[in-house]
């Protein structure tokens, strides 16, 4: 399931096109009730800080937010099944090389696959049941 603003659609293509054929629920720019219950049922959402992660994370759903250049421990989303990950760096460290911030892919650079998938592994496993 693909979940965004209609704005983003250009953004998700290589996703999109990755998925296997009948296996994708785009729902980006749909109703955000729509996406709400649609994230009651999912089994994992990996997202970044943005407001559709703190949607996933009040419909109850195992979320996983990934962050970078933004300040976790304010944006983070709060629940049970919540899981925060970040780069090897700090907030901290982020704004001592960048101190505007105004970098913000090059920011996720570091938030390694290996780190993400540890977690989403871990997250799926402890929801499970």
């Amino acid at each position: 399931m693909i979940v965004g603003e209609k704005g983003d659609a250009h953004e998700v293509e290589p996703v999109k096109g990755a998925a296997s054929r009948g296996e994708l629920i785009d729902l980006i720019g749909k109703d955000p009730l729509l996406i709400f219950a649609a994230l009651k049922r999912a089994q994992l959402f990996i997202g970044n800080d943005t407001g559709f992660t703190q949607l996933a994370a009040a419909a109850g759903a195992p979320t996983m937010a990934l962050f970078g250049p933004s300040d976790d421990r304010i944006w983070r989303p709060w629940g049970e099944h919540v899981r925060v990950v970040r780069g090897a760096r700090t907030l901290e460290e982020l704004k001592r090389v960048d101190s505007s911030l105004s970098a913000q892919v090059r920011h996720m650079v570091d938030l390694s696959a290996d780190s993400v998938m540890a977690t989403a592994e871990s997250l799926i496993e402890d929801t499970r049941a």
